[in-house]
């Protein structure tokens, strides 16, 4: 028998009854699930510090859902379904991966991808160029250097401490537009007392690192 006029998707029960010449009656049931729409697509999100890169994503909703698949870089590299909604990998050394996950449903059918996410472990590049270290300034002094990250730049910020070994620090710049090699923030330096300071960046990555 083709079952072709299928009901609406859920778990149905089928029964096969035989009987013979002699009114002897056997009867067989079989649970099945009717499946025909895949599962809606993820939502994607994800933080890497060092080796450690890690996924997480909401929905889809559906209820029949077996669990998920994870890709990177365009390669499912889960043996098996994830039943949560997240996921670990490593990469050592760390450089910058692209992932997006899918849904499996019960069925077997896998639903659309996920929104693509690059992650990278390693920390963003910081340097100062400009002043060097021990140079003596005055005026509208400018700090010159590097704060760059190739996927995942949040912030960099440029700090002031007064002393040799300052206990605290002002802020002096904080943009969240990365700068490859340029101007970081100018520092007027009028009114000053003088004295050594110490010019701090810090830039924390897409995992916190900085």
């Amino acid at each position: 028998v083709t079952w072709t006029a299928l009901p609406p998707d859920g778990q149905y029960v089928l029964r096969l009854t035989v009987e013979d010449q002699a009114s002897n009656v056997s009867a067989v049931l079989r649970d099945v699930i009717v499946d025909t729409v895949a599962p809606g697509a993820p939502v994607l999100s994800g933080m890497a510090s060092g080796i450690t890169y890690q996924l997480f994503w909401t929905g889809p909703e559906d209820t029949d859902l077996a669990g998920f698949e994870v890709y990177r870089e365009g390669v499912k590299i889960t043996t098996s379904l994830i039943p949560g909604r997240s996921y670990v990998d490593t990469v050592d050394p760390p450089v910058t991966m692209r992932y997006k996950v899918r849904a499996v449903d019960l069925g077997g059918k896998a639903g659309a991808f996920s929104n693509e996410i690059a992650l990278d472990g390693r920390a963003p590049e910081t340097r100062i160029d400009s002043p060097r270290s021990g140079a003596s300034v005055m005026g509208d002094v400018q700090v010159i250097g590097r704060a760059w990250a190739a996927v995942g730049f949040q912030k960099y910020q440029v700090l002031i401490g007064e002393g040799v070994s300052p206990s605290s620090f002002a802020l002096l710049k904080e943009s969240t537009l990365p700068v490859g090699d340029g101007l970081l923030a100018p520092w007027p330096t009028f009114g000053l007392p003088e004295g050594p300071y110490v010019i701090r960046l810090t830039a924390p990555g897409n995992g916190g690192a900085t």
